[in-house]
């Protein structure tokens, strides 16, 4: 095992913005100063991320699962890969239920992002009083006059039936049907429902 330091020089401008990679190539010498036959060349790479012009953003939102009558946290995470910040930037989310009712609004404070700099957008959801179900989640980011919207599904609490009563009288010799009384706590229709009875 051995470690090596390495001074790379890198020109005082690459003109093309985003990632860009470069690699340092490593290989066995011979006594001799000759390369060894048969060694693979061990290349590492350097990434080198170059601002774009002015502002460029990007961004990511993610919309947890959470429990009945919990708070969640939701996230907007912007991440400005150019060489100008953004002065102002906002996050306003709606959320809907299956038939597009809104049943809650969010609204984030506002923040500025410095160039080639991140910022996250947080904002508290309370589930309190919302029934169990599929939800969606529209996330409307809006920054120096421009906006992007983006969407993600989550879900609240979990698809469970209540049964509120069962039969309970049989005749012995006849045929009866067993009747079972449910209560669901879904927003949905529950499309396969059945029941396992141990009499």
């Amino acid at each position: 095992n051995g470690q090596f330091m390495i001074k790379v020089s890198l020109p005082a401008m690459i003109e093309k913005p985003g990632e860009n990679k470069a690699y340092i190539s490593l290989m066995e010498m011979g006594k001799d100063g000759g390369m060894v036959s048969g060694i693979a060349v061990i290349r590492t790479p350097i990434t080198l991320k170059v601002p774009y012009n002015g502002v460029y953003a990007q961004f990511d939102f993610k919309a947890p699962d959470l429990n009945i009558n919990e708070s969640v946290q939701f996230l907007v995470y912007i991440s400005n890969l150019g060489n100008k910040g953004i002065e102002q930037a906002k996050a306003t989310i709606a959320i809907s239920d299956n038939t597009g009712t809104t049943v809650a609004r969010l609204e984030s404070v506002t923040k500025a992002v410095g160039p080639n700099d991140k910022a996250t957008l947080d904002m508290i959801f309370n589930a309190t009083g919302i029934p169990a179900g599929d939800y969606s989640a529209s996330a409307t980011i809006a920054y120096d006059g421009n906006e992007e919207i983006l969407h993600d599904a989550f879900r609240i609490g979990s698809m469970n039936v209540d049964i509120l009563n069962q039969s309970s009288a049989f005749y012995k010799g006849e045929i009866a049907p067993f009747q079972i009384s449910v209560k669901s706590g879904w927003n949905q229709p529950i499309d396969q429902l059945f029941a396992e009875v141990t009499i």
